[in-house]
C-alpha cells in the first residue's frame, strides 16, 4: 500500500512538473510536447530509414529470395581500393580548406567591426553585391582553367576561402565584443594584429565553430568542383568516390559493371550516403558546445 502511495506521488510530481497544474498549462505544454516529438520523428526518421536499406539484402533460401540484414553493402563499399584515398584527400581539403576560411573571415571581420574605418560602408557594399549577384558558372569555369587550377588540388581549396556572407556575420559577431576589452588592451601596448589573436579570437570561439562547420560541411559536401574542374581519378574526393559507387549501383544493362553491386544496388546507395555523413555525425558533438557556451558573460563587470 505504501508503495502505491509512494508511486502515485512520484506520478503527480511528475505530471506537475512538465505539464503543469492548471487546465491552460496541461493542454499547452501537451501541445508543445506533441510538436517537439513529431519535429524529432521527422529528423530521425530519415536517418532510420537510410540506415536500415543499408543493412538490407536478399538471398536465396530453397530458391525463394528472403530479406536479411548484412553489412554486405558496406563491404562493397569499403571493398573498393579508392576509398582510403578519396577519404584522407577529404579530410585535408576540408582542413585546408576552414583553416583558410576562418583567416581569411576573421581578418575581414575584425577592421570591418570597427566604425571608423575609412571607406567601411563602400566595402560592405561590395561584399554584399557579391552575394546578390554572380558572374555565372562559364565565366568562372573560364577563370579556374586560365589560372591553372584545373587538375590542381588548390581546386578544391581556394574557391569559396572567402565568404561574404560569413564576413558579415562574423563582423556581427565582433562587432558586439565589449569596446572596453580592445581598448584595454591597447592600453597595455597591445597592437591591432595582437588584439585580433589574444583578444578577439579567444572570444570569438562560438562564430569562428559556426564559420567552421559551414565551411567544413559545404566542402564535404562538394561533388561539383570534382566533377567539373578534375579528370585525374586519383585526385577524386569521397564525394565524387561515392558518386561513381552511386552510378554504378544505378546502372542497368552495362557492361563491366561489379554484379554484387549490381545485386545490391539500393544497398550500396545508401551504405554510400552513410559513409558520406559519418565523418559530420563525428565532429558536429564537438562544435555543439560553442553555438550555446556564452563566452562573452562576465567578460566585463561593473
Amino acid at each position: 500500500m505504501v508503495n502505491t502511495v509512494s508511486r502515485e506521488k512520484r506520478l503527480k510530481k511528475w505530471l506537475k512538473r512538465y505539464f503543469g497544474m492548471s487546465v491552460g498549462s496541461i493542454v499547452f505544454n501537451a501541445v508543445n510536447y506533441l510538436l517537439f516529438l513529431g519535429f524529432a520523428f521527422c529528423m530521425f526518421y530519415p536517418f532510420w530509414y537510410v540506415v536500415s536499406h543499408s543493412l538490407r539484402s536478399y538471398t536465396l533460401i530453397d530458391d525463394v529470395p528472403r530479406l536479411v540484414y548484412s553489412f554486405k553493402a558496406y563491404v562493397i563499399v569499403f571493398g573498393n581500393s579508392g576509398l582510403v584515398t578519396s577519404f584522407l584527400l577529404s579530410v585535408g581539403v576540408v582542413l585546408a580548406h576552414v583553416v583558410l576560411h576562418i583567416i581569411v573571415t576573421m581578418l575581414a571581420a575584425y577592421p570591418l567591426s570597427k566604425r571608423d574605418l575609412r571607406g567601411r560602408t563602400g566595402i560592405l557594399l561590395f561584399i554584399t553585391f557579391t552575394m546578390l549577384f554572380s558572374g555565372g558558372l562559364i565565366p568562372f569555369y573560364l577563370l579556374i582553367r586560365d589560372i591553372g587550377l584545373r587538375d590542381n588540388i588548390l581546386v578544391y581549396i581556394l574557391p569559396g576561402v572567402a565568404s561574404g556572407y560569413n564576413v558579415i556575420i562574423a563582423k556581427n559577431f565582433v562587432q558586439s565584443i565589449p569596446d572596453s576589452l580592445t581598448e584595454a588592451a591597447k592600453i597595455d601596448g597591445a597592437g591591432e594584429f595582437t588584439t585580433l589573436v589574444r583578444i578577439v579570437f579567444p572570444l570569438s570561439m562560438p562564430i569562428i565553430a559556426t564559420v567552421a562547420l559551414w565551411a567544413g560541411v559545404g566542402k564535404w559536401n562538394d561533388w561539383m568542383t570534382g566533377m567539373l574542374y578534375v579528370t585525374d581519378p586519383d585526385m577524386r574526393m569521397i564525394q565524387n568516390f561515392l558518386r561513381s559507387i552511386l552510378i554504378s549501383a544505378s546502372s542497368t544493362g552495362q557492361g563491366g559493371v561489379d554484379s554484387d553491386v549490381m545485386s545490391m544496388a539500393e544497398g550500396v546507395k545508401m551504405a554510400a550516403v552513410v559513409v558520406s555523413i559519418i565523418p559530420i555525425l563525428l565532429v558536429y558533438p564537438f562544435l555543439q558546445k560553442y553555438f550555446v557556451k556564452g563566452v562573452l558573460l562576465g567578460s566585463v563587470k561593473g
